[in-house]
């Protein structure tokens, strides 16, 4: 039979194809892990975390450069968070540069930093620096400025309805 006749060749091909693509499988995984590339750790401090965890994205310009590796409790309302960033990024954070950390969008509560201003003159930053920490407006406090614009809305709709003042009379 066909088989029997090709023995060989089908023993060598199963011992063939599992020595080069499993090779290729795990070096193309580890290349597209974080084992070969280069890393600039830095840290900001904040008051709260703002559910930041492992893993939350760190953006320059909209792109993501890097990520949160650790969140720590220092004391009562200081938290350290530690990030890194792929050294390729590192000649475009200043020492001033602010880490702002934000919403990526209303609906979803996941929280980033987003690494924002850096002067020209001033030097690149070193790995373990820390960066001056800034907070965005928060969904809260949008929600809060909202309730309290559709309040005033509503208190001037009755004095109208009611026939009170110039546009009521």
């Amino acid at each position: 039979s066909f088989v029997r006749r090709h023995r060989t060749f089908f023993v060598g091909l199963f011992i063939l194809i599992p020595l080069v693509v499993i090779p290729t499988l795990l070096l193309y995984t580890l290349m597209k892990s974080e084992v070969f590339r280069s890393w600039c750790r830095l840290n900001t401090v904040y008051d709260q975390s703002y559910s930041l965890g492992k893993g939350s994205q760190v953006l320059l310009s909209g792109m993501r450069i890097g990520h949160v590796t650790g969140v720590t409790l220092v004391r009562e309302g200081n938290v350290n968070i530690a990030f890194k960033i792929e050294r390729r990024y590192r000649p475009f954070v200043r020492k001033d540069s602010r880490a702002l950390i934000r919403q990526k969008n209303l609906v979803v509560g996941d929280w980033e930093i987003q690494i924002a201003g850096g002067t020209k003159g001033v030097p690149e930053v070193a790995d373990g620096d820390t960066l001056t920490a800034e907070y965005s407006l928060s969904i809260d406090k949008l929600t809060a400025q909202i309730t309290g614009m559709i309040g005033q809305m509503d208190s001037i709709i009755r004095r109208i309805a009611a026939g009170k003042g110039a546009v009521g009379k």
